[in-house]
């Protein structure tokens, strides 16, 4: 929750709004770090439409989560209802959309197909998610002036995206070395979205998060062998994130010098991750922070299959 709170705290601070008082929409793009139902809605018999997944909820909402997201936590301090997924039909979305697909990739999946990286969990990329905001956003928008206040006063999140890119070809065995062949294209991808929501979408306001510490994940421990830091992840692969981390950090730098009338809060959830991993106590948890919470037995608690 301390987390939770440092992301609402930079919000307030660089968007200059009263986060009780604010009655903006949010419109949120990327992963499973972000979806609230979308890839359940598209493929019913997902393992995410029964429990553990939303059991502190009270339902499997759809959320790669026991309960909720940062994007429901964010909702909740603007004191919004939690944002619908885009594809729920006849949904309310007066508190804004949320695009987020989980499994998505900032690059489209033609790139991994041709690299017979497969399969992926759904087709819904981010150029997929972008164009269904702007779908959306010419479908909803009966006055340009209305529309236009309405979006610059909206909060975009972008991210987290770009994981998947990496797990993917990761868990099917690819050198680090090939994988990180991808990294410019990914970041190339994301900056043109960035573009697009500025250009044509409007946004004024955008919360763009980085890449977590691949190398304490369950998925990643679970069947990788290789040198561990003093957390017990894996050193070569939290290096990876990091290269990738700075990369997307230079190119959002670039994106706010062309746009300096637009607030761009860049989320570091890596650190924000090591720093929960170090010193669990401090933040409330106290089982083994490198086991899932939910899940199959044995060193890390984890199944691919769950």
């Amino acid at each position: 929750m301390k987390f939770i709170r440092i992301i609402l705290f930079i919000l307030w601070i660089s968007f200059q709004i009263q986060l009780g008082d604010c009655k903006c929409a949010i419109y949120s793009f990327g992963d499973s770090l972000a979806d609230t139902g979308n890839l359940l809605i598209s493929s019913p018999r997902r393992l995410i439409g029964r429990f553990p997944y939303g059991e502190t909820l009270g339902y499997p909402s759809g959320r790669c989560s026991d309960g909720r997201l940062i994007v429901d936590f964010i909702a909740q301090a603007l004191n919004q209802s939690f944002v619908n997924p885009f594809l729920r039909h006849n949904a309310n979305f007066s508190s804004g959309a949320n695009f987020a697909v989980a499994g998505a990739t900032a690059l489209e999946p033609s790139f991994f197909h041709a690299r017979r990286i497969g399969p992926l969990s759904t087709p819904f990329s981010l150029d997929t998610q972008i164009q269904w905001f702007l779908d959306y956003k010419q479908r909803v928008c009966l006055h340009d002036k209305e529309c236009d206040k309405h979006f610059a006063n909206a909060m975009f999140l972008m991210g987290e995206i770009g994981g998947n890119d990496y797990n993917y070809p990761f868990s099917r065995g690819r050198s680090m070395a090939e994988v990180e062949t991808f990294t410019i294209p990914i970041i190339s991808k994301i900056q043109d979205s960035l573009e697009t929501l500025i250009s044509k979408g409007g946004a004024m306001k955008i919360l763009i998060q980085n890449n977590l510490p691949i190398g304490c994940s369950p998925s990643y421990l679970s069947v990788i062998n290789d040198e561990l830091d003093d957390m017990g992840c894996l050193k070569n692969y939290n290096e990876f994130s990091q290269r990738s981390n700075i990369l997307l950090k230079e190119m959002v730098q670039v994106v706010q010098i062309k746009h300096p009338n637009v607030s761009i809060v860049f989320a570091d959830y890596y650190n924000a991750a090591l720093a929960i991993l170090k010193d669990p106590l401090s933040y409330g948890i106290r089982s083994q922070v490198l086991q899932t919470c939910c899940g199959y037995g044995g060193r890390y608690n984890f199944s691919p299959v769950r």
